[in-house]
């Protein structure tokens, strides 16, 4: 029994202009056809030139969030190119040379967790953001929110919408692919005009939507395992860390779990916090029979072991 996420989160636009986050960092990229503008939360700007000339053809900037990097490819008159941003040590790498940026900054994660619900469409980021969908979109951002630093910002209405996680809070914090703010200037009506602070910070609303969208699948306190699963989504999520015990790869269907795989990296105890779910059958091979298990007890782990769960019933 194998449980996986098939998507590759690699949301792209073909927009001339269209911004995104540089994984590892805090600052966006705005992609041309001929030139690279990068800018800091804080204010500052950097220019980069391309040496092609146009018309560019096939034009698409790609925040990828596997590799943690940024692509800008196309087809200038010069040829065909295809750009790879990276930030490593405290700078962009773009074709050799190296962009100082200042920080914060980020390692790549040592875990990647994967959440999707079931949404297979393209990340064609001019139309995700019409359709502003959240089973679209909150896989994507669950992604990127593990390659950018946590930062802390005074508190505003942005941060009261995020709450809801839902088409209003997307509308309303993004713009380009994923690229936060705390004030609504498209003027759509879904925030109060208000001052901000002058540290505030709307990078500090990814992490925030991170760890929000995480809390309402997946909870951990010491050994107890507790997973509130949206009642009115299906979906999976796969390398989920469990801290001193292993990683979790489970699926589950309108709000009821159906299945689940944990491979254990530690001896460990283990309790699952399932409200609804009396029993399951738990097994250390996918053919044998296994053995009955009451969700209200917990039980021993052990270090190198996969452990299967299904059969969960009330």
């Amino acid at each position: 029994m194998k449980i996986a996420i098939a998507a590759r989160y690699r949301p792209f636009s073909h927009t001339p202009g269209v911004s995104c986050l540089l994984p590892k960092s805090c600052w966006t990229v705005q992609a041309f056809p001929t030139l690279l503008r990068f800018h800091s939360f804080s204010g500052e700007s950097i220019e980069v030139p391309l040496p092609f000339s146009g018309p560019v053809r096939e034009f698409t900037l790609q925040q990828d969030l596997e590799k943690g990097c940024v692509w800008v490819w196309g087809v200038a008159k010069e040829g065909r190119f295809r750009l790879q941003l990276d930030v490593v040590d405290g700078a962009v790498r773009l074709e050799g040379k190296e962009i100082a940026l200042s920080g914060p900054f980020k390692e790549a994660p040592a875990t990647f967790e994967r959440i999707s619900f079931g949404s297979h469409k393209a990340q064609d980021w001019d139309a995700v953001s019409r359709r502003a969908d959240p089973v679209e979109i909150l896989p994507a951002l669950f992604a990127l929110s593990q390659w950018i630093p946590s930062v802390e910002s005074p508190r505003s209405a942005m941060f009261d919408l995020l709450e809801r996680l839902d088409e209003d809070f997307l509308r309303a914090a993004f713009f380009g692919i994923l690229c936060p703010r705390l004030i609504d200037d498209q003027h759509q009506g879904l925030l109060p005009n208000e001052t901000l602070a002058s540290n505030a910070a709307p990078i500090a609303l990814i992490g925030e939507a991170g760890s929000k969208i995480r809390e309402q699948i997946l909870m951990q306190e010491g050994s107890r395992i507790a997973m509130p699963l949206p009642k009115h989504l299906s979906g999976r999520m796969v390398n989920a860390n469990l801290e001193g015990i292993g990683l979790l790869d489970f699926e589950w269907r309108k709000g009821r779990l159906r299945r689940a795989v944990l491979h254990a990296k530690e001896d460990a105890e283990l309790f699952f916090d399932l409200p609804e779910v009396r029993t399951f059958r738990v097994r250390t091979k996918e053919h044998e029979k296994g053995s009955r298990m009451d969700s209200a007890l917990g039980w021993e782990v052990k270090k190198e072991t996969r452990y299967y769960f299904d059969r969960f019933e009330k």
